[in-house]
């Protein structure tokens, strides 16, 4: 049975994540914007034990549960949605590590400790990338979130496939959302996979996590405008009465809480039937990040229309949002390749996926 209560260990947790999102994060997300994130903050994330939330625990991390995790990454989005992105690097290979060889493993998970600063990304690559050989891949990926990834995981179709970033060529491009994480394009002239797998139930499963992990980004973003837009709205005054006891803004304001309230409970439950194994779990996932996408993209929009002219200027964190948003869109496959899995998997048959999880392994 889905529980809405959290357990002591989980609430202290999310209070952890929140204090260090709205006293570190949030206070400094237009310098982060500006000139990306210092390596003692990657530092001050590891202390916390944020770093390793996914990686397992004979390998010496704390394996949170994903239906945890997802409360974490919507507070820390809330302050810094492009800093939580950067801050996320073993996070993304939870599946991956569990499945790898114990030598592969540990000498990531030592690169990542040894150098919190270096990035792990992922990008789907079924479009843009081919494999040319047992090992080797060529392609080209227009924007990954990263200037100087060190590890890149990508997907082509059923494939999953990890390199090191010095296989890789990468050119720094601007990008208009996610800043704080960076953007570079990326060029594989037949590189060579340092691990890869052919198993198309890792891969569906791989990418099942980390859409509810995007869409959890995704309900924080969105929180933060709506946060945003309703203290503004009720503190500035238009025919006598604040702007949000006018009708249509007052419409407006309920209907990004609706998306969201909706767009969250679709996340957790995604997570929980993916974290229980349950049938249909991969659609749920799919589902979830679709909604949480048009869920964003709505209030960050609208919390820049409340504000009228002053939501584009850069003295209201608004436009940041909405910027962010698109750019999370945008991510591994973005909507495009999330609605082709539900086609695949059948948009009406939640409970008969054309994949399942592979079994938990035991840590």
């Amino acid at each position: 049975m889905f529980q809405f209560a959290l357990e002591p260990e989980e609430r202290l947790i999310v209070d952890t994540a929140r204090t260090f999102a709205r006293e570190v994060l949030r206070p400094r997300h237009r310098q982060h914007e500006q000139q990306g994130l210092p390596a003692e903050l990657f530092a001050e994330y590891r202390n916390l034990g944020f770093a390793e939330m996914a990686v397992p625990t004979r390998y010496g991390g704390t394996q949170i549960g994903l239906s945890t995790r997802v409360l974490v990454l919507e507070e820390l989005a809330w302050a810094d949605a492009g800093a939580t992105l950067a801050l996320q690097a073993l996070d993304w290979l939870g599946p991956v590590l569990e499945s790898m060889a114990a030598v592969d493993a540990q000498e990531v998970i030592a690169d990542a400790r040894t150098h919190p600063e270096h990035r792990i990304v992922c990008a789907d690559g079924t479009a843009q990338v081919v494999l040319i050989g047992q090992h080797h891949f060529t392609g080209d990926l227009p924007y990954v979130p990263a200037t100087n990834p060190k590890w890149l995981l990508i997907r082509c179709d059923q494939l999953l496939a990890l390199f090191r970033g010095d296989s890789l060529r990468c050119t720094q491009v601007d990008t208009a959302g996610l800043s704080a994480a960076g953007g570079a394009q990326v060029v594989l002239e037949g590189s060579r996979a340092r691990w890869q797998s052919l198993d198309s139930t890792l891969t569906a499963y791989t990418w099942a996590q980390i859409r509810i992990t995007l869409a959890s980004m995704l309900v924080g973003v969105a929180r933060a405008a709506l946060e945003y837009a309703i203290d503004y709205t009720t503190t500035r005054f238009v025919f006598g009465r604040p702007v949000a006891h006018h009708q249509a803004p007052a419409f407006t304001l309920a209907e990004m809480r609706m998306l969201i309230e909706a767009a969250r409970l679709a996340t957790w439950c995604a997570a929980k039937r993916l974290e229980e194994r349950k049938p249909g779990s991969l659609a749920t996932a799919a589902y979830a990040y679709l909604e949480a996408v048009e869920c964003a993209l709505f209030c960050t929009r609208e919390a820049v229309q409340l504000l009228g002219g002053h939501g584009f200027l850069r003295d209201h964190p608004v436009e940041k949002w909405m910027r962010d948003a698109r750019a999370l869109s945008l991510l591994c496959g973005g909507r495009d390749s999330a609605a082709d899995d539900v086609n695949v998997w059948g948009a009406a048959k939640w409970l008969e996926p054309a994949h399942e999880p592979p079994p938990a392994t035991e840590a």
